[in-house]
């Protein structure tokens, strides 16, 4: 046998490459070891730097709230205070910046960042406890400091309003100043706390810059508003919530108020039905979608279904068109009045002896005795309607005639201006009606874009008084979606608790035919966001059709429906909505405008927020019980409310999604 050597064969394998990576992946280990380093380092530095700067930002944040409700109290020594604490506060935090490991901190890239945002907060800070320093000094040289501002001897001090808005102008420049230097700060690439920080500031300080610039504005206003050049009339309404209208209650009374040198005189109320009715196509419309929405109903020359729309401002101008229509003169403005109103006021001035009734009324009586008890009291229509507006007169002059300077009196008319009670709209003076505009207590149908919007109307189809036994309850449950979008789902309960017998037929039974004692006739109206498509309505559970139409740009859907005494009737709607949020899948914000219809039973509402799947709730403007990605309110809102809420992905899938992003599109 023959045997064959067989020389192994070896793989040729280049003795340098494995050196190579190892020399290679030796030096970026290295590269590694001290980039981390230096994280470290720049991270515990810029801590450490940012933790006293801090701590002084949160000392003078809360000095600055000190100051804020003093100021709402009359306390102007402990405001003044308190202001120049927070001076020192901002001050030294924007020192520190400058200073020592901040200093270093400052001038690491990246890192760098959060000491300058710090720095933009505490001088922005610091230059707004000056504006407040400045407007405390201003209302200290008023007479009796903000108790100047209060009406006394039966006229508006016109003289400290013009004073008080001149000095205005500079805070207002101060505080505008302040937004800038904290919009100038960098907003990317901060650490959470640090961007939560920095977009709380610019809030708060937009609300402020807002706040001082509608008060500006009314303080201009209102010495033309009353009467310093001249005489001005205008057409003043008393509004009842019993029978329900888009901008509250129906307008029962009126009275043509003149005003000079702020002296207010009111006429004799009457009826409102003593003004004719006129044909809506003779008047021009008070919005562009007013005469498709209501001329059904009478329109702009029905007085009593006037104010059906939610828009104040096309209410009041529909009065205004027809009271010259009828009379030949163009008044000056609107003002109207609920009862919730004179229940303010009659909680400063005590109870007050209404001779035209030959009763007594205080704060707890006033509200249930015009929106009730008057009905059954009086059943000859027009001297009701004399007396509910005897009541109006007999408040408002004897809280205009009290002779002392009381900060409790400036607080009873701006809570029932901001809570939509008392209503004015200035056809005349554009300062004052700009400035009711920029408080947001204009009564306007609008809403902040971007961002979502719920209104829910009724108007009262029955003509009696049974709203005063309505309680209402408004579900909103929105689960937002991918790029904006949303789904939506609303659901409305009108519980009717009006007696079936008992009580004046003019009081609990429907003018329509086919009505019972005691129904509840409801023309509900839902208003959402410009984009949102209805989807489904349910009727007490079964499937309905419901009519579309739109109101200032934002779309409504209306349904007519009844409900028996002693039962409660549910409307709910789905709808799908887009571009109502903003940012992507790694977080973003949602707002909703809720705008609220007065109602004598104040209307419960639940806001029900779901974050875009994978994402949880992480800041809400208003306090909200939060669970992961859900966010719900429950409460009485006033009459414009905002609920914002920041979302946002876990951080690993955050990053992820941040570095990925760019590649898939």
């Amino acid at each position: 046998m023959t045997t064959t050597e067989v020389t192994p064969i070896r793989p040729e394998i280049p003795p340098a490459r494995p050196r190579r990576r190892r020399r290679w992946l030796k030096r970026s280990l290295v590269v590694l070891l001290i980039v981390a380093g230096v994280l470290a380092i720049a991270t515990i530095i810029t801590g450490l730097a940012a933790a006293g700067l801090r701590q002084d930002l949160l000392d003078g944040r809360e000095a600055m709230e000190h100051a804020r409700d003093a100021i709402a109290f009359g306390n102007l020594d402990t405001a003044a205070s308190a202001l120049e604490e927070a001076k020192t506060k901002f001050h030294a935090a924007a020192q520190r910046s400058d200073e020592g490991l901040a200093g270093i901190a400052g001038g690491i890239p990246v890192f760098g960042r959060t000491i300058d945002v710090a720095e933009g907060l505490a001088r922005a800070g610091e230059r707004l406890a000056a504006a407040g320093t400045d407007m405390v000094a201003s209302i200290e040289d008023l007479p009796d400091g903000l108790g100047s501002l209060a009406p006394t001897q039966g006229a508006l001090p016109i003289e400290s309003y013009a004073k008080l808005g001149v000095a205005l102008e500079g805070v207002q420049t101060e505080a505008q100043a302040a937004l800038n230097l904290v919009r100038d700060t960098p907003s990317s690439l901060l650490a959470d706390p640090v961007a939560d920080a920095r977009f709380e500031a610019e809030r708060q300080l937009t609300r402020a810059t807002d706040a001082i610039e509608a008060l500006r504005l009314t303080l201009d206003g209102l010495p033309g508003f009353a009467g310093a050049e001249g005489e001005r009339r205008y057409f003043f309404a008393a509004e009842s919530p019993a029978e329900l209208r888009g901008t509250g209650g129906i307008w029962g009374a009126y009275s043509i108020v003149t005003v000079r040198d702020g002296s207010f005189r009111f006429s004799t109320f009457r009826p409102i039905q003593e003004l004719p009715d006129l044909d809506p196509k003779l008047l021009p419309p008070p919005n562009p979608d007013y005469d498709r929405n209501y001329d059904q109903y009478g329109g702009a020359g029905f007085w009593r279904n006037m104010n059906m729309t939610p828009d104040f401002p096309s209410a009041a101008r529909a009065v205004l068109n027809a009271y010259e229509q009828y009379t030949g003169e163009r008044l000056d403005g609107v003002i109207t009045a609920d009862p919730f109103a004179l229940q303010q006021l009659l909680e400063v001035t005590g109870p007050t002896h209404v001779t035209g009734l030959g009763r007594q009324l205080d704060a707890e009586s006033v509200v249930p005795f015009t929106t009730n008890e008057a009905y059954i009291r009086y059943r000859d229509p027009v001297e009701r309607k004399a007396a509910l507006g005897d009541v109006a007169k007999d408040v408002f002059e004897r809280f205009l005639a009290m002779d002392e300077h009381d900060i409790g009196r400036i607080r009873a008319i701006g809570s029932s201006v901001a809570g939509g009670h008392l209503k004015v709209y200035a056809a005349e003076d554009e300062q004052l009606q700009e400035g009711l505009e920029v408080a947001g207590a204009d009564g306007a149908f609008t809403a902040e874009e971007p961002g979502d919007v719920l209104d829910v109307i009724v108007n009262s189809g029955s003509g009696s008084k049974v709203d005063y036994y309505a309680t209402r309850r408004v579900s909103y449950d929105v689960q937002l979606g991918g790029d904006g979008e949303a789904i939506a789902t609303t659901q409305v309960d009108i519980h009717n608790d009006a007696p079936s017998s008992g009580l004046p037929h003019y009081v609990i039974t429907p003018l329509a035919k086919h009505g019972d004692p005691g129904d509840n006739i409801s023309l509900v109206t839902i208003s959402c966001s410009r984009s949102c498509e209805l989807l489904t309505a349910e009727r007490n559970g079964s499937s309905i059709g419901m009519r579309y139409g739109s109101e200032l740009g934002l779309p409504r859907y209306e349904d007519f429906f009844t409900i028996p005494s002693d039962t409660t009737g549910t409307l709910r709607i789905q709808t799908k909505l887009d571009d109502v949020w903003e940012g992507n899948s790694s977080g973003g914000w949602y707002r909703l405008t809720y705008l609220n219809q007065t109602t004598v039973q104040p209307t419960q509402v639940t806001i029900t927020i779901h974050a875009p799947a994978g994402q949880r709730i992480v800041w809400t403007s208003e306090p909200m019980e939060v669970e992961g990605d859900t966010a719900t309110w429950t409460g009485t809102p006033g009459p414009r409310s905002e609920f914002e809420v920041r979302f946002e992905a876990p951080l690993p899938l955050r990053l992820w999604r941040d570095v990925t992003r760019p590649l898939s599109s």
